[in-house]
């Protein structure tokens, strides 16, 4: 298990027991979570949500895109540039 998997699942344990004792009222005294020593995440372990690759693959996907769909290249631009989750799109909505 990595480190930043560590991280994270700690993070999550941490706070269901923080809404145990403040949002449900479990009677302990402290969460025991904050008592744990938590592994140093080496800078390279940062997760990045760009694509990787040479501008040429990049470029090769824009392409592709404009030829499908003229909308389809500005999608995939702002995917790329703001590096959101798939469901995060599916939600969006055009207002006027």
């Amino acid at each position: 298990m990595s480190e930043a998997t560590v991280h994270r699942e700690l993070n999550l344990l941490g706070h269901v027991f923080t809404v145990a004792i403040k949002d449900w009222s479990i009677p302990l005294l402290a969460n025991p979570v904050q008592l744990v020593r938590r592994p140093k995440v080496p800078v390279s372990a940062a997760r990045t949500r760009r694509l990787e690759g040479d501008e040429e693959e990049e470029d090769r996907l824009l392409e592709a895109c404009s030829q499908e769909n003229p909308w389809l290249r500005s999608i995939v631009v702002l995917a790329i540039e703001t590096g959101q989750r798939r469901g995060r799109y599916l939600l969006m909505r055009w207002e006027t």
